[in-house]
């Protein structure tokens, strides 16, 4: 994989290993295992799809804190949607709506 390769997810790695690799740069400390209460895999086409389009791989987490995670990968970069509630107030009012924006994340096709 070179200059211009369409990297995605499943090349990079499991979503236990991405996790735990990103897990220090999102929130600044070392994963614990007890960290991930749900890990999910999804396939899903890129809004801007042409009928040969591979599905974009989707790792979605739920993590402890209230934490949600969602993450992608094309063209060579990965992209991340990270959601942290400011409080533990803020987490127990809006985990719908966290868990919603989530499961929005989406991603155009590098390439079709």
């Amino acid at each position: 994989m070179g200059y211009g390769a369409d990297v995605r997810l499943p090349d990079v790695g499991s979503p236990e290993k991405l996790m735990a690799g990103f897990f220090p740069e999102l929130f600044g400390q070392t994963m614990e295992e007890a960290d991930i209460l749900e890990a999910r895999v999804e396939q899903r086409a890129p809004r801007n799809a042409a009928a040969s389009t591979v599905p974009l791989t989707y790792y979605f987490y739920e993590l402890s804190k209230r934490r949600r995670v969602a993450m992608t990968a094309t063209g060579n970069r990965v992209f991340i949607l990270s959601l942290a509630p400011r409080s533990s107030v803020g987490g127990r009012k809006h985990v719908g709506e966290f868990k919603q924006i989530a499961e929005s994340f989406d991603v155009n096709a590098a390439k079709p």
